[in-house]
């Protein structure tokens, strides 16, 4: 039976200077469409040169903060899930998929962890390069877990905890207890 040896989880919760960039910008956004509603429906002063009709000027307001309410629900859910037994590595970007990747020791040829780096990480996010079979799933940036498996495809997580994922990717792939 296997048990689990490593569990990770990184979210873009846990990374700070994010949410100084999209809260602000999400808040600037609403409180202007919101007065401009207040101005043109409330005062029934017209807002700006070319005013929309009061109809399509709520329901843009009321879409705009829609839209960022649910762009900060997705930002905040965004999530890597590493978990590692004696027999598989599995891992899950987005909590709300319904089932993550597995992957047996027979699949991955070769890891490295390596620090991040803007040229091996490529930035935050989920990204899918097809054409260089890779996928790069990287949250909080300090070090790069890079999986090369049987199949040509190489898969890329961010870690915060190098040395507790190394002892447990060698022990996955040597598949003893005793590492």
């Amino acid at each position: 039976m296997s048990r689990v040896i490593f569990s990770e989880q990184q979210s873009f919760r846990q990374t700070v200077w994010i949410w100084w960039i999209v809260l602000p910008v999400a808040m600037g956004t609403s409180l202007l469409m919101m007065y401009g509603f207040y101005q043109q429906i409330v005062l029934g002063e017209p807002w700006g040169n070319k005013p929309m009709s009061n109809t399509l000027l709520t329901g843009f307001t009321v879409g705009v903060i829609v839209i960022e309410g649910l762009t900060i629900w997705v930002i905040s859910s965004l999530c890597v899930s590493i978990e590692i037994t004696t027999d598989e590595f599995r891992y899950r970007f987005f909590k709300y998929f319904a089932n993550g990747k597995t992957l047996t020791r027979h699949d991955i040829v070769n890891y490295t962890i390596e620090k991040y780096s803007l040229w091996n990480g490529r930035g935050l996010g989920y990204r899918n390069d097809v054409l260089r079979k890779t996928v790069r799933m990287v949250i909080k940036p300090d070090h790069i877990l890079t999986l090369t498996l049987t199949d040509g495809k190489t898969i890329m997580m961010s870690t915060g905890n190098k040395e507790e994922l190394e002892r447990a990717m060698r022990r996955l792939m040597s598949n003893s207890e005793n590492v």
